[in-house]
Parts: structure tokens; C-alpha cells; sequence
């Protein structure tokens, strides 16, 4: 599978936002909210997205690349708000834009962008 880039490798627009899912290392594990936008559930309605699909990549993301706080700490080259980064990857379903926040107290974002109809 892919890896995380520092660098922009896409495009990406407000309109093609499909939600955006929080999360934080602050009792030392995960915690995850997914907080959909109205454009999943249009394409979803249709039958145009693959939900189960884009659940193996966001979990692809947390569990597997992102893993840990540490993780997090080493993408940004150290700890607090002054080292907030900004990563990307693009998957098979969506285009990713992931704002690493190295603070245990604080949330994470995955920004999650349709990258086609089908």
C-alpha cells in the first residue's frame, strides 16, 4: 500500500469533501469520531461510493501508518503546536489530507475527499 506524503500530491476542494474523521491519543489509544458531510450520503443514496471501501482505508490510515501517538510526534519532528503538519495520501476510493496535531490533548483530522464518481 501507499505511504503518508509531506508533500501535496493532489488536488482537493471543499466541494468534494466527503467528512472528516477526528481522532486522539489522549488515554494512550485511539479514540475516532467520523463526522460525515452531506455529499457520502447523496452518493451513498445512489448507490455511487463504497462505504465498506472507504472504511479499510480510513482504518489503513489510523491503524496501520499512523499507529501511535509517537508516530504522529515523528511525522511533525517533535511535540506541540508549533509542529502541526499537514500529510496526504491517495487511495483506490478518496484522497486524503491528514492534519497531524502532536499534542495528546488534542484532535487530529482526516479530511476526506472524493476522488471520483463511478
Amino acid at each position: 500500500m501507499k505511504e503518508l506524503s509531506k508533500e501535496k500530491i493532489f488536488e482537493y476542494s471543499s466541494k468534494e469533501l466527503l467528512g472528516v474523521m477526528r481522532f486522539d491519543f489522549y488515554d494512550g489509544g485511539l479514540a475516532n469520531q467520523w463526522n460525515p458531510r452531506d455529499l457520502i450520503i447523496k452518493l451513498n443514496d445512489k448507490k455511487e461510493i463504497d462505504l465498506k471501501k472507504l472504511q479499510k482505508e480510513l482504518n489503513y490510515i489510523q491503524f496501520d501508518l499512523i499507529k501511535s501517538f509517537d508516530t504522529v510526534v515523528s511525522f511533525c519532528n517533535g511535540r506541540g503546536y508549533d509542529n502541526e503538519t499537514l500529510v496526504y495520501i491517495d487511495l483506490q476510493v478518496a484522497k486524503y489530507v491528514i492534519k497531524l496535531v502532536p499534542v495528546r490533548d488534542s484532535y487530529s483530522y482526516i479530511y476526506t475527499y472524493l476522488k471520483e464518481v463511478r
